[in-house]
């Protein structure tokens, strides 16, 4: 059995200032470590990994589209 306490209503504010904090440590600690200079790094094209994701969704668009008009699966 979980218990959660009760959430004051300003702990959004709390909660948005310790999210930023974490942001900028990330941001300014992780990136500079792992990328340090970014004109060292080559950028890449996008188009492959696209038309790839693009076939996976369409293919799985058709399969859906298919079992829902043969009556294999309908929508609640």
């Amino acid at each position: 059995m979980i218990i959660l306490p009760n959430v004051k209503p300003n702990s959004s504010n709390v909660s948005l200032i310790v999210n930023m904090i974490g942001a900028v440590t990330l941001s300014e600690y992780v990136f500079r470590k792992y990328f340090p200079n970014e004109k060292e790094f080559q950028k890449k094209k996008i188009w492959k990994p696209l038309i790839i994701a693009v076939a996976i969704f369409g293919t799985l668009l058709a399969i859906t589209l298919y079992m829902m008009n043969s009556g294999m699966m309908t929508p609640e």
